[in-house]
């Protein structure tokens, strides 16, 4: 049998990046073409899986998260998903910088309300109350060491609550989750990785905890406008009010980490392709504005909210999560982007699932792109699989049960060798 490009119908949504705004797949003129799936032959069905929750300001979104939990645990058990290991950390890094960690700052803040204070949480593993023995869920055959459903544990362990470090650290914290020896037993060699994002604002990982000192004149008001300020780089002055446009990461700023290396530590630390999953502000627009601090006073110069939604305890929102939105474009086939401004995250999860499931050769492609009037149907994405480098073939069938979430419901299967063993990976062109 041939390798195949895919029918004119078949494009590819898996490795997409889904718009925030509505929801529809969005197509990076830079990623012509990209690796939708990687996966171990034999295939292996182990996972270990970290979601980075934001445990600063919005209690609410952690509530979404945990409603909607079984729609992502039914759908990685729907894979096959033999072997489990999951595990919470937070956001909070306290008042400690990249560059020399073990010297943080002073404290910040009243900590328990926003404030910040030496390491933090450190990327300790939270279990916060659930019925979990250790710190971290484990399930796999002859083995289950929680009680309860995975699901109502799972949902207690997302509730980290509200009163983290207001100067969020989510990329580092992951780096840190997946190093600190506190979490030994949690990550295992030869296992696949994803990790879940959830966050109201933008990452903001700085180098030094200077970026905290309130009497540091230069760096403006000793709020999260720093972050924006230092931490991005746009086509206009992120000085002056107004739109901004072309932002991204400032890989070259003296006070916030670019994203470049956590990038990379995120691609070490797995042996295939790690699945980045971010729920999060829409990276665009991207404003700066005059507004009065939430306690209230003159205004200052702040981030416009990217977007909003009416919660459980009223209005909610979240600013542009530029530099996060960086690193899901760099994943390539292995990143989702997805609105966390949304009181049902059902759908996000729906779409993390199918992307985590590349990683057991469950590829689930969404023909939904079609409908967008800007691509030729006429246009045929080729993709290719290969095992080690070497072509092997592969057929599109319908699989209702493995990729529900799709409307066509088609899924990718691949044919290698029998007894052939290493790592297939799948790429497709995609229309610029």
């Amino acid at each position: 049998m041939d390798v195949h490009p895919l029918p004119a119908r078949a494009l590819i949504a898996v490795g997409l990046l889904a718009a925030c705004g509505d929801g529809e797949p969005e197509v990076y003129a830079d990623l012509p073409s990209i690796e939708i799936a990687a996966f171990a032959v034999p295939q292996r069905h182990d996972l270990d899986l970290m979601f980075m929750i934001d445990d600063s300001t919005n209690y609410d979104m952690e509530i979404n998260l945990a409603v909607a939990m079984p729609t992502l645990t039914a759908r990685l058990m729907a894979m096959g998903v033999s072997s489990l290991h999951i595990g919470v950390a937070t956001s909070d890094l306290g008042t400690t910088g990249s560059v020399n960690p073990d010297m943080p700052g002073p404290p910040v803040g009243q900590v328990g309300n926003g404030g910040c204070a030496g390491h933090g949480k450190d990327g300790v593993l939270q279990t916060s109350g659930a019925a979990v023995t250790g710190a971290f869920i484990i399930d796999e055959p002859g083995q289950r060491n929680y009680t309860g459903t995975l699901d109502e544990v799972l949902g207690t362990m997302v509730k980290v609550g509200s009163g983290g470090c207001g100067f969020e650290q989510p990329l580092a914290a992951i780096g840190r989750a997946l190093t600190n020896p506190v979490n030994l037993g949690f990550r295992r060699a030869d296992t696949d990785l994803a990790i879940v994002q959830l966050a109201d604002e933008d990452d903001c990982s700085f180098l030094h905890p200077g970026l905290l000192d309130p009497a540091a004149a230069g760096l403006g008001p000793l709020q999260s406008f720093r972050c924006t300020r230092f931490g991005l780089r746009c086509d206009e002055n992120l000085d002056e009010l107004g739109e901004k446009h072309g932002c991204h990461a400032d890989e070259e700023s003296t006070v916030v980490t670019g994203v470049a290396g956590h990038i990379a530590a995120l691609r070490a630390a797995a042996v295939r392709p790690p699945t980045f999953a971010a729920i999060v502000g829409p990276p665009s627009p991207v404003i700066v504005e005059q507004r009065t601090p939430p306690g209230g006073g003159t205004a200052v110069t702040s981030l416009a909210h990217a977007c909003s939604y009416t919660g459980l305890g009223g209005l909610e929102v979240a600013d542009p999560a530029v530099r996060v939105a960086d690193v899901v474009r760099a994943m390539e086939g292995r990143g989702v982007l997805a609105n966390v401004c949304v009181s049902d995250l059902r759908p996000a999860l729906e779409r993390i699932a199918d992307t985590i499931g590349g990683a057991f050769g469950v590829v689930c492609l969404d023909t939904t792109m079609l409908r967008d009037s800007s691509f030729d149907p006429g246009i045929q994405p080729t993709c290719t699989a290969e095992l080690d480098g070497v072509a092997v073939p592969f057929e599109i069938v319908a699989d209702p049960a493995a990729c529900v979430a799709v409307p066509d419901h088609l899924r990718l299967v691949v044919h290698p060798d029998a007894g052939a063993t290493g790592t297939v990976r799948v790429r497709c062109e995609v229309p610029g």
